[in-house]
């Protein structure tokens, strides 16, 4: 940033401050100083630096992202027995593997449908692969009828053919 644009910014962030130290130790500003005030800034950030406002909301995101991520390991750490190692959980793969991954989906979700391929690879390439699967029907009243059947199918021991079954049928569940 050039000499320039920090020598506009606090200057917009010295007249706006000030206008609110006046407001503090005075009355609140007047509707014309509040007008004032956002015409200034206006004026400096949308129409002189608009890379300023697009690099502060980039800022926004990164931050954001980031809190998400941690509350998302918060909660990963602390639920880490139900979802790695639930006995109502279906598991295919090696039941000791060396790598576990989790899979929560919804049967009748296209994009859970098109990771189901990728899903297969790796069981079919990778022995030492745990793989737990996590119903997750949330999509509807088909997504839980199409859940409830392919958890009855582990008593019978066909959990991973009726799993594949629903997820490469083509068109709507019925």
């Amino acid at each position: 940033m050039t000499f320039l644009k920090i020598g506009l910014v606090v200057l917009t962030l010295g007249l706006a401050s000030s206008f609110a130290f006046a407001a503090s130790t005075d009355e609140a500003l007047s509707k014309t100083q509040k007008k004032a005030v956002e015409n200034v800034v206006r004026e400096l950030l949308l129409k002189k630096e608009p890379d300023l406002v697009i690099k502060a909301a980039q800022e926004m995101q990164r931050r954001t992202e980031k809190e998400d991520s941690a509350k998302a390991q918060t909660a990963i750490t602390k639920n880490k027995k139900e979802i790695f190692h639930d006995p109502l959980s279906p598991v295919a793969g090696n039941k000791k593997g060396d790598v576990t991954i989790v899979e929560f989906f919804d049967y009748t979700c296209g994009y859970c449908k098109v990771v189901q391929k990728n899903t297969k690879e790796l069981l079919k390439k990778d022995k030492k692969l745990r793989f737990v699967f996590k119903e997750y029907p949330i999509l509807g009243t088909t997504s839980m009828n199409a859940s409830k059947a392919a958890l009855a199918s582990v008593k019978q021991g066909k959990y991973l053919a009726f799993h594949e079954a629903l997820m490469d049928a083509k068109g709507r569940l019925t």
